[in-house]
């Protein structure tokens, strides 16, 4: 009687053991799965979708794997929890590399991200940053490294819809002595202070 009463009381702390281990590993799986200490960059065909379902604009951010200020901001911006917490909550945050020769299609054309970055932004040199509308209208251009208070006021500003009505930026640089707010090549909707 006792054997008997000594086996189910081990199988019953077995048991258990293997409960709180099941609860405990399913809860490391799902923080591994969904990290919510990293941007959630998607790819340019799903996060244009994603915008115009989720109706977000688009942080659309290009960059060179030999740029040492993409990788700086890479490093230093990026990991920001309150960059983090501003691009995956009110954002599509879409990362392109301008090299990249992935074929993409866009507006019903087939070319690559590389194309996509030269031709539809004009993004030859990086970092080169845009906030675009779920409908395409682009709304500002960053040029350049940004500091994390730099584009966490460039975020809000977008955010909060502060530009008012879409103008659609154009997409030729501007001369290098032009920073007027009202210039329709905005460089920076708050502060230039990433080109001191």
């Amino acid at each position: 009687m006792t054997i008997v009463l000594i086996r189910r009381s081990v199988l019953l702390i077995c048991l258990l053991c293997s409960v709180v281990l099941l609860v405990f590993s399913t809860d490391l799986f799902a923080q591994s799965v969904a990290p919510s200490d990293s941007v959630h960059w998607v790819d340019l065909e799903k996060g244009l979708a994603m915008a115009k379902s989720d109706n977000k604009p688009v942080f659309l951010w290009f960059y060179g794997s030999w740029c040492g200020y993409c990788k700086k901001m890479l490093a230093r911006v990026f990991p920001d929890s309150s960059v983090i917490a501003t691009l995956n909550a009110s954002f599509v945050p879409i990362k392109i590399e301008t090299a990249s020769k992935r074929q993409i299609t866009y507006q019903g054309a087939s070319m690559t991200e590389s194309e996509f970055a030269t031709s539809k932004f004009n993004a030859r040199k990086v970092p080169s940053t845009w906030f675009v509308e779920p409908n395409g209208c682009r709304i500002l251009h960053l040029m350049g490294y940004r500091p994390v208070s730099d584009l966490v006021k460039n975020l809000e500003y977008v955010r909060t819809k502060q530009y008012g009505e879409c103008q659609n930026v154009s997409l030729i640089d501007p001369p290098k002595t032009a920073k007027s707010r009202t210039d329709s090549t905005k460089t920076s909707a708050v502060s230039d202070t990433a080109k001191k």
